[in-house]
């Protein structure tokens, strides 16, 4: 979209095959065309949630896959989301396979 801002002249936008409205490029911020694009302020798609403190749902102690991973925990408690991430080599799906 900053693309957009960028080189248009005008900026047209549609939502569900309806012309919402034509603004110059400039007038629009990205998050004010995402807004009008979708119909509503974007910050609402992932609303905060508080989850109170509960008992581990999964907890992992010192696993270890050798030549990958060494001494890896964590815990997961109800309503979290857990993510490995690293570069390629880095033992995430060896710990996973392992």
């Amino acid at each position: 979209l900053d693309e957009v801002r960028q080189l248009a002249d005008k900026v047209t936008v549609l939502r569900d095959g309806r012309m919402v409205g034509t603004y110059p490029g400039t007038a629009l911020t990205q998050m004010d065309m995402a807004r009008l694009m979708v119909g509503r302020e974007l910050a609402a798609l992932y609303p905060q949630k508080s989850t109170p403190s509960s008992e581990p749902m999964l907890s992992v102690k010192n696993a270890t896959v050798p030549g990958y991973a060494e001494d890896v925990s964590f815990t997961l408690h109800k309503g979290e989301i857990l993510g490995f991430a690293g570069m390629i080599g880095a033992g995430r799906t060896e710990l996973f396979e392992g």
